[in-house]
């Protein structure tokens, strides 16, 4: 009869011969559940949410009360919006198209990147994930030139967004040039900078966001929300 009994030096042999394939299947296992999890779980359509993405390591275990705030200004942006394109907000079965707002963060530090910092943004955008971006002025630049983002003009002559202080001389680009095509010469504000809400960034996330901006996706599937949400985002954060 074999001898099948559990020994201590069995289990030590076992273990330091196993040890890879027990983390090799405990990866695929998490993989795994992770994967099932998200084809499972209930998601709110593209179209009724606004997802903040913060490009550096941030700690966004305590943004409930901020996002909160920012998912009413959201959803007022919208209520007034719609009524003044003739929609009556006061009907019982109206309700704003915003439902959620979120604050992620990638962990790219582009200074100290162990490789997956890098990948995991250019998955994200690449995968067209993301309405609001904090970004570095490198990140903001290279976005930039591949049309990534939203010019935010309008936005700031409709008072949707209020720029304060800043000198949006310096982040007004010239509008990208699509192949084939001439130089428009047009130029536009792409970013909002961080600068005079650094402290009260800082004190929200632990990212020092000096010489950050915020940005708008191109491919939003709801730019003018997530264009109030930048907004408040700043008039937040620039009044404390």
């Amino acid at each position: 009869m074999p001898n099948t009994r559990i020994t201590k030096p069995k289990w030590k042999n076992h273990m330091q011969y196993g040890k890879v394939i027990y983390i090799i299947l405990i990866a695929v296992g998490l993989m795994a559940g992770s994967m099932l999890f998200d084809m499972t779980a209930p998601k709110t359509p593209d179209e009724n949410k606004v997802d903040i993405y913060i490009v550096p390591s941030a700690d966004v275990t305590h943004v409930s009360d901020f996002t909160a705030q920012l998912l009413v200004d959201g959803q007022a942006y919208e209520r007034s919006r719609d009524a003044a394109n003739g929609i009556d907000v006061d009907a019982p079965d109206y309700a704003p198209a915003l439902r959620e707002v979120n604050i992620y963060s990638i962990g790219y530090n582009e200074d100290n990147d162990d490789g997956y910092g890098v990948q995991a943004f250019m998955v994200r955008t690449m995968a067209g994930e993301g309405d609001v971006y904090v970004v570095t002025r490198a990140q903001l630049e290279s976005l930039m030139d591949m049309g990534g983002l939203i010019p935010l003009d309008d936005y700031i002559a409709q008072g949707v967004i209020d720029p304060g202080s800043r000198d949006l001389t310096k982040t007004t680009y010239s509008e990208p040039v699509e192949e084939g095509k001439a130089p428009t010469g047009a130029e536009h504000v792409y970013a909002i900078a961080c600068e005079p809400m650094r402290q009260a960034f800082f004190d929200l996330t632990g990212v020092d966001s000096q010489d950050m901006f915020l940005v708008v996706m191109s491919y939003s599937k709801n730019p003018d929300t997530s264009a109030a949400v930048l907004g408040s985002i700043a008039r937040q954060l620039d009044a404390q």
